[in-house]
């Protein structure tokens, strides 16, 4: 599964700041995970992939700069990110466009177009490589 820095998204309520973000089904707690199963049984409804989690941040009266450094701490743990240390990307360019792009240029574009968007390719292969 591919990876996506998320930035989650911040509300007011009650008085408090909150951060909302998604988690995966299977990484959820077994509590959670039968609550979610119970409420999609009552419903007929599949179990999902992903869910939303909120917590609470801070109270409305912390400073944009407290409420930052804890937005920043909150979503960190939520990526498994270590600060500073980059994010290193699954796909190059050139494997994208072989696995993902070509097949559905050859399946959606007129054929002109796609010849033109090969000429591009052939023109840049050899600069994309290994550029991620």
């Amino acid at each position: 599964m591919r990876h996506r820095e998320q930035t989650g998204h911040i509300c007011e309520a009650f008085g408090a700041f909150h951060i909302r973000y998604w988690v995966a089904y299977n990484d959820l707690p077994a509590d959670e995970k039968e609550i979610i199963r119970l409420k999609c049984d009552l419903k007929n409804k599949a179990l999902p992939s992903r869910v939303q989690k909120s917590e609470r941040l801070c109270d409305d009266t912390a400073s944009r700069k407290e409420r930052d450094k804890l937005i920043k701490a909150v979503m960190d743990r939520v990526n498994d990110h270590t600060p500073g240390e980059p994010i290193i990307p699954e796909l190059t360019l050139a494997e994208f466009w072989d696995k993902h792009y070509l097949p559905w240029a050859i399946a959606n574009l007129k054929p002109s177009t796609r010849t033109v968007t090969n000429r591009s390719l052939i023109n840049t292969s050899q600069s994309l490589g290994s550029t991620p």
